[in-house]
């Protein structure tokens, strides 16, 4: 049989050559078909094969000894009906080159084909493309997938630049902001400038992470409407380009002041709490101070006037001692008194305590307060019973210590709060305080514990005290 090449020129019309000029045309064909990166096989008219070349072995796991000489339908009879068989038979028959892509029955993997045909049978040249329509399909299926997350009536969708313009956003995104399709075309849709100043730091910190890994944790910030109002979202972007990217924003606004409430109702329980047990302190506290000196003073007095005939030195030392009881029971009552009303801090801890320590703190003692850290961070109920666990440790300083020294610091950070007095006198065994069962100690561990807090107290006879507040935020 005489192998022919038509996609080459080397035909049957061959013949009228020298058998070497022939021979030197056939190698230099072969040469190059064995080396091209198709697969290639040729045909002659009664659909036999001619010539196959490496790739095309491969491709089919078959041999050229196994092909050449025999028609292409009985070697591969399911093949027979489907598209290459359709074009390469359209092929031989109209003379007409096809150029088309399927699925092969052969192999079942994608392939590219280009049939040319010529007087004495066609040429097929043909590759596998798999990979590549594997490709297009995984595209297209997250095309697929972003369109209908974009048309997702909860989530807003923007396509960004990091310079703060938004290129493309969906109608969810335009409803959550208050924006229309006409602001958007007219460049009047900005994230920059939705952004409110306080804000602006956390949006530049995502635009650096953005840049550096090419996406954002997700993260939460407020936006301004087109109407002025502001309304809070959860923000999630991924790269697209190298200036470019895409942000998924789901609208919480309802769940921030449902956190709000919740956070307004958990500080009236504990202000209720606060004050409940206030009550049973101040109770105690009369019963154990102030009704004790008034029994005092009345058995005193008794004894002055059972003693003032018989005894006037002693019947007067009674009568000292009454009056001395009398006094303390006053300041007792004062002090009491004016424990009932809410401590004032409204104009913040560092204020008041400063002014604590200005109206408590004799002249000849030196007293000092530092505070650092944002007292916004504070909430208001911690913020009131730290203010009266600080009041109890200065005023204890004040009047048992002997100090010549008084500190007070105040440490403010997102995770915790410290608060700190220290004094440095006379110190006391603190087991023996908690067994005398101290009143002022028991109290301030409660309002510690009332906003989830713990009291720490460390002291020795001779080496001064520290009074230390810790109080975890809900982060910490």
């Amino acid at each position: 049989m005489v192998v022919f090449l038509p996609a080459l020129g080397l035909t049957q019309e061959a013949a009228s050559l020298s058998d070497t000029e022939t021979s030197s045309q056939r190698q230099e064909a072969t040469s190059i078909l064995e080396s091209i990166n198709d697969a290639f096989f040729a045909l002659d008219r009664e659909r036999r094969f001619t010539y196959v070349n490496r790739k095309a072995e491969q491709f089919w796991a078959k041999t050229r000894e196994e092909l050449v000489g025999r028609n292409i339908w009985e070697v591969f009879p399911q093949t027979v009906g489907s598209m290459p068989y359709q074009e390469i038979e359209r092929a031989l028959e109209e003379n007409a080159a096809a150029n088309f892509e399927a699925v092969s029955p052969i192999s079942h993997t994608w392939f590219s084909s280009r049939v040319y045909p010529s007087p004495d049978g066609v040429s097929v040249f043909f590759q596998d493309i798999t990979k590549r329509k594997e490709a297009e399909e995984a595209l297209r299926e997250s095309e697929e997938r972003l369109r209908r997350a974009i048309e997702i009536e909860t989530v807003g969708v923007i396509f960004f630049r990091t310079d703060g313009s938004i290129i493309g956003a969906n109608d969810a995104f335009l409803q959550m902001s208050g924006h229309n399709r006409e602001d958007l075309a007219k460049g009047l849709v900005r994230w920059d400038e939705m952004t409110p100043p306080e804000w602006m730091p956390h949006s530049l910190k995502a635009v650096e992470e953005f840049k550096s890994t090419g996406r954002t944790t997700p993260y939460e910030k407020e936006y301004i409407r087109k109407d002025g109002s502001r309304w809070w979202a959860l923000f999630a972007a991924t790269r697209l380009g190298d200036e470019e990217g895409v942000e998924f924003i789901i609208d919480i606004t309802e769940r921030k002041e449902a956190e709000a409430e919740r956070e307004r109702l958990i500080a009236h329980e504990l202000t209720a709490r606060a004050q409940a047990e206030e009550r049973r302190r101040l109770s105690r506290e009369l019963h154990d101070r102030v009704a004790h000196d008034i029994a005092l003073v009345h058995q005193s007095l008794e004894l002055h006037e059972a003693l003032k005939h018989k005894d006037p030195e002693r019947a007067a030392a009674k009568m000292e001692l009454a009056r001395s009881t009398v006094k303390e029971a006053l300041e007792s009552t004062r002090d009491l008194s004016m424990e009932l009303r809410q401590p004032e801090v409204r104009r913040g801890l560092e204020a008041a305590l400063a002014d604590l320590l200005h109206d408590v703190v004799p002249p000849t003692v030196d007293s000092n307060l530092s505070v650092d850290g944002d007292e916004a961070l504070v909430p208001p109920e911690t913020r009131n019973q730290l203010f009266l666990i600080l009041r109890e440790a200065i005023r204890n300083a004040v009047t048992h210590s002997g100090a010549a020294r008084i500190a007070v610091e105040l440490d403010i950070a997102p995770e915790r709060i410290v608060g700190r007095v220290e004094d440095d006198g006379r110190g006391f065994d603190p087991e023996e305080v908690r067994s005398a069962g101290s009143n002022g100690l028991r109290a301030m561990e409660e309002r510690a514990a009332l906003v989830g807090g713990t009291l720490v107290l460390s002291s020795a006879p001779g080496g001064g005290t520290q009074v230390r507040v810790f109080v975890l935020s809900e982060d910490g």
